[in-house]
């Protein structure tokens, strides 16, 4: 039996799908505020982001300021929290509001403040198990040696702030040529007592991560980046530490690593092991490319 229709009669009317969107933005909506407590929750949170362009400007951000904005936000899983406010910063950004963007991303603890060294010539991913001269002793980069690099003499140069588009190290800015190269980046981590830690960074290719000489991280991945997709459990002595990254640059790549220049609201990207990895309010942790704290 063959079975034929009317093929207006099979197509849902626009005034309909959008009324489905809008009916399934708001239920997952709920259940974002539901979840607000559990891990679970970055899973409508997930959805609200993949519908945002389905329905009118705005909608998104005002779900994203009621979850990050309500008064038991303290309550709210941190790395589900930090996600949330990351994504509403970029819509501050979409409607002009830049100052509220960045405030909401130096809430986050990204790394801002830090030294680079680069490019060193490496063919694709090749360069991530290739040892290059940063990785034979640790690094000082203040008036340390210069090495020859992909196509001229480099040396370790501090960063500024503005070098950080939306909370993402854009290394395609600091490297010439910014392709089949390997990066380092260099910052200082201040602790005012010895702590467990965790350390989360994104990428969209290889890296690798030393604390004080000691291997603590590595990922041979080729991927979009996106915020927190690693993290590692690191032991942070008190006083001064030194972070270094590798990172095998492809094509101009972007990075981020988040590290506490000071403390988000419900945590920050380095804990203390005692809430899903988590910073409580207490002492002091960041991260800067002073090796004084302070700087």
């Amino acid at each position: 039996m063959v079975l034929l229709a009317a093929g207006h009669n099979l197509v849902a009317e626009p005034s309909a799908r959008a009324d489905a969107y809008q009916d399934r933005f708001e239920a997952e909506g709920m259940a974002l505020l539901a979840r607000t407590a559990t891990p679970e929750a970055v899973a409508p949170l997930a959805a609200l982001v993949r519908m945002d362009a389905m329905l009118s400007p705005g909608r998104l951000a005002a779900v994203l300021r009621e979850f990050v904005e309500r008064k038991d936000a303290t309550r709210a899983d941190p790395l589900v929290a930090a996600q949330a406010l990351y994504l509403l910063s970029l819509e501050d950004d979409h409607a002009g509001q830049h100052e509220q963007a960045d405030a909401r991303r130096r809430g986050l603890g990204l790394l801002r403040d830090f030294w680079v060294l680069g490019p060193f010539d490496a063919q694709g991913r090749s360069g991530l198990e290739r040892i290059y001269p940063a990785e034979l002793a640790l690094p000082d980069p203040r008036g340390g040696p210069c090495y020859s690099g992909k196509t001229h003499e480099v040396c370790w140069r501090r960063t500024s702030p503005e070098v950080a588009r939306q909370g993402a190290v854009v290394l395609g800015a600091l490297l010439r040529p910014d392709n089949d190269a390997v990066a380092y980046l260099l910052a200082y981590v201040h602790s005012d007592r010895a702590r467990w830690a965790a350390l989360r960074l994104g990428s969209p290719g290889p890296f690798k991560a030393w604390l004080n000489g000691r291997p603590v991280m590595s990922r041979d991945v080729v991927r979009s980046a996106a915020l927190d997709q690693d993290s590692a459990a690191l032991w942070l002595p008190r006083g001064k530490s030194v972070l270094l990254v590798k990172t095998v640059v492809d094509h101009g790549h972007l990075a981020d690593v988040r590290a506490p220049d000071r403390p988000a609201r419900g945590g920050s990207a380095w804990g203390d092991g005692k809430r899903r990895g988590t910073c409580r309010r207490r002492g002091s942790l960041r991260a800067t490319g002073s090796p004084s704290n302070r700087a």
